[in-house]
């Protein structure tokens, strides 16, 4: 027999049934990760990220900043007030975990040699590309953003949102450089590059919780530390997630409550609002703002000529050579310069020497984009790069002398009171 439902019973039940109390808990929010990749910067690269994680924090809540050096990983949380860090590091992954419940959004600077295969095979929710707004820096981005289309075709894998960063410029300037660059990935790759920070210069007003350093002899892969965040979030708590308030601006902008933070992100307008310091007058500063850089003890003997308080370029002091306004990516302490036959030269601090044949590579890789970023000067990018070491303890080279590089002397010197530099050839000049 076949009863007939009465509509008026089912309106009555939908008041009068109790809740049932064995729903599923709700998820927690998936964690947000964002790579960096570091291109042409103002000054020191490394000094930037500090800057760029904060203004993502100001404008999407407590953010971590991890750099994945071989030598030593680092992590520093931003704009997150209660958070409270282990006194000792023990392993990142374990530093990882013990965050996770109260952040979700990861900033991660993968180690330098990471290709772009192995960037997109991490699985992260955005590629962001750092970069300065003169002309080899847009011509260094769009390099960036093709490789990544191309190793995405060559491996059937999805290509995540492409963002673009501009640091050391104003607000017009970089939607202009974004502009630029985007007509020539749009003609050539039918993609968009989406700028997301405009920071004109490193802001003062930076809140972060202290460092935590990993030991980095076992090295561990970038697919690793964003699956322990993966991992790690997911098994937190939901009552105990952080979710953070969408700010005007901020990045990326969750439109409703509906709608997960990796989805909004792959919806991101062409060209959002651009994010300065302040713009952000909602943003909590603490009562006595420090700006916090990551320590790098000096070597001795370091001590190098300055200029109104900024280093002195060293080509000055070699007899025949010209600094070019060029630095490698992520080694911006070793010097470019162009003899009078237009040959490229690769100078570095006695410090730095070990840099000096991943500069030669680089720069013998990207010649081409060195000749247009130095037309009229560089007029022989086919050439072999030649080396120079300097140091002020001429001693300490002597084991190198005999080698294809050359070495000089450069150090401070006083004569009647008045103190100035002697630069001198320590070996004969390499063909």
């Amino acid at each position: 027999m076949t009863r007939t439902i009465d509509p008026y019973d089912e309106l009555a039940a939908l008041f009068l049934t109790e809740p049932d109390e064995r729903q599923a808990p709700a998820a927690a929010p998936q964690a947000v990760c964002e790579l960096l990749v570091v291109g042409h910067l103002p000054v020191r690269a490394d000094l930037w990220l500090t800057p760029y994680a904060d203004a993502v924090a100001r404008g999407g809540g407590a953010t971590v900043l991890l750099r994945l050096d071989a030598e030593e990983p680092a992590l520093q949380v931003l704009q997150a007030d209660g958070v409270s860090l282990p006194p000792e590091p023990g392993t990142l992954a374990e530093a990882i975990g013990r965050l996770a419940p109260h952040i979700r959004r990861w900033v991660v600077r993968p180690p330098l040699n990471t290709s772009p295969r192995e960037l997109l095979q991490a699985g992260g929710d955005r590629i962001t590309i750092l970069t300065s707004a003169d002309e080899l820096a847009r011509v260094h981005a769009f390099e960036r953003t093709k490789a990544f289309v191309e190793a995405a075709a060559a491996a059937g894998e999805r290509l995540p949102t492409i963002g673009l960063a501009v640091l050391g410029a104003d607000p017009d300037t970089a939607r202009r450089t974004c502009q630029l660059i985007n007509h020539a990935t749009r003609a050539s790759l039918e993609i968009d590059v989406h700028l997301v920070v405009c920071l004109p210069r490193m802001d003062a007003q930076i809140k972060a919780t202290q460092w935590l350093r990993f030991d980095g002899a076992t090295s561990v892969s970038l697919a690793s530390v964003l699956g322990w965040i993966r991992g790690a979030s997911a098994a937190a708590p939901a009552e105990h997630a952080a979710v953070a308030e969408p700010v005007p601006g901020a990045l990326p902008a969750v439109a409703a409550p509906a709608v997960s933070e990796p989805e909004a992100i792959a919806r991101e307008p062409d060209v959002v609002e651009v994010l300065t310091p302040m713009a952000m007058a909602n943003a909590k500063i603490a009562p006595n703002p420090t700006f916090e850089v990551e320590p790098k003890q000096p070597a001795a003997g370091a001590s190098e000529p300055s200029e109104s308080g900024r280093p002195a370029p060293l080509a000055r002091f070699i007899e025949g050579l010209t600094p070019l306004p060029v630095r490698c990516p992520g080694h911006e302490r070793l010097e470019l310069a162009v003899d009078q036959a237009g040959r490229l030269h690769v100078i570095a601090l006695e410090p730095h020497l070990r840099e000096l044949a991943v500069v030669r590579s680089w720069a013998r890789a990207h010649r081409e984009l060195l000749g247009m970023a130095c037309r009229g000067q560089l007029t022989d990018p086919a050439a072999e790069a030649v080396c120079h070491v300097v140091s002020d303890r001429p001693a300490s080279l002597a084991d190198l002398h005999g080698s294809d590089l050359r070495l000089h002397v450069l150090a401070p010197v006083t004569v009647e009171g008045k103190q100035g530099w002697y630069a001198a050839p320590l070996n004969t000049d390499i063909s």
